[in-house]
């Protein structure tokens, strides 16, 4: 039997360091604030919100969890088939945030405000926190088990390819994570996938460690440009290089065009073997937006896609260098 699902996790707040250092809290909401203290570069700061300062250097702070049981290795839904959604965004920084939600790695519409929306769009003002209920619209089979991915994008209302200032960013304008969903009281097999697995122009050793995109089709050249350009319409071939220090060998890759989820290869996503601390060199293609204008591309890897997760419930995708597609 089917139903409608929603949301998700015992509370699980991912804290994105450039060096990709990860902590796990559990969160104070602070949307009423009575008090602020001083920071160390003299700026005002929340009460309970000095972690946003401390531990995060992109200032955004990311929750997501439901029926919360400390022993169970996964997160469960509300009894209303609900979630709680958390989002924090910390400095003396207005920012225009994004929220999608994956599921079995495929983008999925969630229900929130009574309003049905593919991306979840936020402004934030200074020291900014809400939490919000929301509801997948999607079907999921009874006692099922499923991965879910989150991602918070940050300056979705700014274009990589013309702002010199975020052409410095690398893969710190999103925060992410992965972690399973189990809907029902009973624990079945792990999502699997019917995709056939990618197959490399090469496996080589390097120290390298992450996901590049670029245009060079012959080479291994890992600096992407920022600005690339298309006829809308046209097939565009890129070429990635993706590796990871993890024992994992699995890993999907997704590519997303103004926050939706864009077919690569003809499919959802692509997904290929690698070995450990080894690089993947191989190629996408998909074709580009008809419309003229610019268009932002995000991308991001999922190590161990099928497999069960270990410490914390959860795990960090891979994030990859944004850039700007110009279809003319």
């Amino acid at each position: 039997m089917k139903r409608k699902v929603i949301g998700m996790l015992c509370i699980v707040f991912i804290l994105l360091m450039c060096s990709n250092v990860v902590k796990t809290h559990k969160l104070t909401q602070c949307n009423e604030v009575n008090s602020t203290e001083k920071n160390e570069d003299n700026t005002q700061i929340m009460e309970n919100m000095d972690y946003l300062y401390n531990w995060n250097t992109n200032g955004c702070y990311l929750g997501l969890y439901g029926s919360e049981k400390e022993e169970e290795d996964f997160i469960r839904f509300n009894e209303d088939g609900s979630l709680y959604l958390v989002v924090e965004s910390g400095g003396n920084i207005n920012r225009e945030l994004g929220v999608q939600i994956f599921l079995d790695y495929e983008q999925i519409p969630i229900i929130i405000d009574d309003n049905i929306v593919d991306v979840y769009y936020i402004t934030t003002d200074q020291n900014f926190s809400e939490t919000k209920k929301i509801w997948f619209n999607a079907e999921l089979e009874d006692n099922s088990i499923h991965k879910v991915t989150i991602v918070l994008a940050n300056y979705t209302d700014k274009n990589i390819g013309s702002n010199e200032d975020m052409r410095r960013t690398l893969s710190g304008d999103m925060t992410m994570f992965d972690t399973i969903l189990v809907n029902g009281n009973e624990v079945g097999s792990m999502c699997k996938t019917d995709y056939e697995y990618e197959i490399p122009i090469k496996i080589y050793e390097e120290q390298f460690e992450g996901l590049v995109f670029t245009q060079d089709i012959t080479g291994k050249r890992k600096v992407i440009d920022r600005n690339i350009y298309a006829k809308g319409g046209e097939n565009l071939e890129l070429q990635y290089h993706i590796a990871s220090s993890s024992d994992v060998n699995d890993i999907i890759i997704i590519i997303t065009i103004d926050m939706k989820q864009y077919d690569i290869n003809s499919q959802k996503y692509i997904i290929c073997t690698n070995e450990s601390s080894k690089v993947f060199w191989g190629k996408v293609n998909f074709k580009v937006p008809e419309e003229k204008g610019s268009y932002e591309i995000r991308a991001f890897a999922v190590p161990n896609p099928f497999g069960k997760i270990e410490n914390n419930k959860i795990q960090i995708p891979i994030g990859t260098f944004r850039f700007t597609l110009n279809v003319e």
